[in-house]
């Protein structure tokens, strides 16, 4: 497992790929193309995939990267790798809109072990380190110090009215079918990977996903889910949610926070 020191080289990556991306949102200076299934790619996009992989084989040259923006990484299967989501939310990002994410995870034997999530726009920064927890704090700032989460409660009690995240994009009948085992739940409508953040750090219970997703969008997330007590399984098999997948694609999952129940069928 790498080190904290090194843990911290990788939030500096996310940083400087989140100023980045702020410097070129800001100059109004994107240039916009699109992919093969009709999705948006920005220059922001690729300026920091480039910061991120650069930094990652400076610090990391054993250990290969699996990237959104690096097409030929995607047929290749690894044990242990770095998979990147370099500006989650593209779509977000072009409107004008905050909830866009710099992502970066560390896989080993399937499992997401290190999670680091930045939110330029919002200035917020989440990251894992394996035995100690997730932490928080703002992604800018010369004087940035982070702060451990402290541990959501185990139990919730009959009543409680669950607060579940659904994508503002791609909500399906599913979704709602799969909470009515839950009871009483509010939902609110999240962008990008931040449904995960929120749920690590207790900002959230619930969050399912029927709509198709790759694995860089959901490790880094994941990541900090884990350390945080929450859990993660596919559907509708229930299984364990796992990385190194034919092609990287993602099945339909469910994500809880610590202490909440799974209901799956």
């Amino acid at each position: 497992m790498i080190s904290r020191q090194q843990i911290d080289e990788i939030v500096i990556l996310a940083v400087r790929a989140s100023e980045r991306i702020n410097e070129l949102r800001d100059g109004n200076s994107i240039d916009v193309s699109y992919k093969s299934d009709n999705s948006p790619v920005s220059s922001a996009d690729f300026q920091a995939n480039e910061i991120i992989v650069e930094g990652l084989q400076k610090s990391f040259p054993t250990i290969p990267i699996v990237s959104e923006e690096i097409p030929e990484s995607h047929s290749r299967k690894y044990d242990r790798f770095f998979i990147i989501d370099p500006l989650d939310g593209t779509r977000v990002f072009l409107r004008g809109e905050d909830e866009f994410t710099v992502n970066i995870a560390l896989v080993e034997d399937s499992v997401p072990k290190i999670g680091i999530l930045a939110a330029p726009a919002l200035d917020q920064m989440y990251f894992n380190v394996p035995g100690e927890g997730v932490f928080i704090g703002r992604c800018f700032g010369h004087n940035s110090h982070f702060e451990p989460v402290e541990s959501n409660s185990d139990t919730y009690r009959d009543n409680h009215t669950y607060r579940v995240l659904l994508s503002k994009a791609f909500s399906t009948d599913k979704e709602e079918q799969l909470l009515k085992d839950y009871g009483s739940y509010q939902t609110e409508c999240v962008s990008s990977s931040i449904k995960f953040a929120l749920l690590s750090v207790g900002k959230g219970d619930i969050y399912p996903r029927f709509h198709p997703t790759k694995e860089w969008d959901t490790a880094a997330g994941h990541a900090l889910l884990l350390a945080s007590g929450g859990s993660m399984i596919e559907l509708p098999s229930c299984s364990n949610f796992i990385y190194g997948k034919d092609n990287y694609w993602n099945p339909p999952f469910l994500a809880v926070a610590k202490g909440i129940p799974i209901h799956c069928k």
